[in-house]
């Protein structure tokens, strides 16, 4: 396998990131899962204190629908908030958290991003800003490298996630989960690829790089708390974790909790805020979200800094008629 054979394969994974990061970004929530044996969880407390303005008698048919930005900006209104300020609110929420794409949603459409913004300068201004701590322009540095070099590309993520962007370590999972599918062996007469390629994987290239992959992403969890999950999120995650044996994947879910502390000290050094607290203004949820977080039956399970205890969380559905929770936090 050349290096325009791994391009190919590494540009078919881009693919499906960008669009698993469209349709992220509207998003679920997460709470921590409690093992029977454990003790109750704060972070599952906070959660639990959530006001759902809702009625168990409440049917679907009743229920406002959130399609878009034009639907989210009337519900806000009704809600007696000022939906422009609170929407522009989110929508910088995001974007300092790593996520410079189009989120229609919350009023980003193509052309328009702050991704676009940092697409259309030369690569020196870039890296210019990204050692003052740009996360934009580091995501774009990452951008530009990813497809010839993966491990530059990994690196310049790791530099974005120590910056505070969470988008970076959803990133750097997927892309070492496309390495996985990699082998050393294959590069005999590129030898700095293949050198770099063992750097990242070990001996046991797939097997240690779906183990990085999965661990990753779960520190993503860690990081985003609620306002980042959705569905394809969870379901990503989830069949990550299926790749991997049983014991691989429970050491994942504690290392994870270990590498998400060293990464609010590496961002604390940089002058940044090392744990996310306030979540955005607004946001959706998937109301069964909880059951279906991976490291649940571990002695770490998955549990966000993020407070939802000030939020106030509405029935609605989403433009394809699943019910969500509509978020709204403007009390933190």
């Amino acid at each position: 396998m050349d290096r325009t054979n791994v391009s190919i394969l590494l540009a078919t994974a881009l693919l499906g990131v960008l669009l698993y990061v469209v349709r992220q970004i509207g998003n679920t929530g997460l709470e921590a899962v409690t093992p029977p044996s454990a003790a109750p969880d704060p972070q599952a407390a906070a959660a639990d204190s959530t006001r759902v303005i809702a009625t168990p008698e409440t049917t679907t048919a009743a229920l406002p629908v959130i399609d878009g930005l034009s639907t989210l900006h009337t519900l806000l209104e009704t809600l007696g908030l000022d939906a422009d300020v609170t929407i522009d609110a989110t929508r910088q929420w995001y974007e300092a958290r790593g996520f410079i794409g189009a989120n229609p949603l919350f009023g980003t459409d193509p052309g328009s991003t702050l991704r676009d913004y940092y697409a259309s300068l030369d690569q020196v201004t870039l890296e210019v800003m990204s050692d003052d701590n740009d996360i934009g322009a580091t995501h774009e540095l990452a951008a530009r490298a990813r497809l010839n070099d993966p491990f530059a590309a990994l690196d310049l993520l790791g530099r974005a996630a120590r910056q505070g962007s969470v988008n970076a370590l959803l990133q750097m999972a997927s892309l070492e989960e496309t390495l996985a599918d990699v082998r050393p062996e294959d590069f005999a007469m590129d030898r700095d690829y293949a050198k770099n390629l063992s750097r990242v994987g070990g001996r046991n290239n797939e097997a240690n790089l779906r183990y990085r992959a999965f661990t990753r992403a779960a520190t993503a969890l860690r990081d985003g708390g609620a306002p980042i999950i959705d569905d394809a999120l969870l379901d990503w995650v989830n069949d990550m974790q299926g790749r991997i044996p049983a014991q691989m994947a429970r050491s994942a879910c504690n290392e994870s909790l270990k590498n998400y502390l060293n990464l609010g000290m590496a961002r604390r050094a940089l002058g940044q805020s090392p744990m996310n607290l306030a979540p955005p203004p607004v946001f959706l949820a998937v109301p069964d979200r909880q059951e279906r977080l991976p490291c649940g039956d571990t002695v770490n399970p998955i549990a966000s800094s993020i407070e939802l205890d000030n939020c106030a969380a509405t029935e609605v559905l989403d433009g394809q008629g699943a019910l969500r929770l509509l978020y709204v936090c403007t009390g933190n």
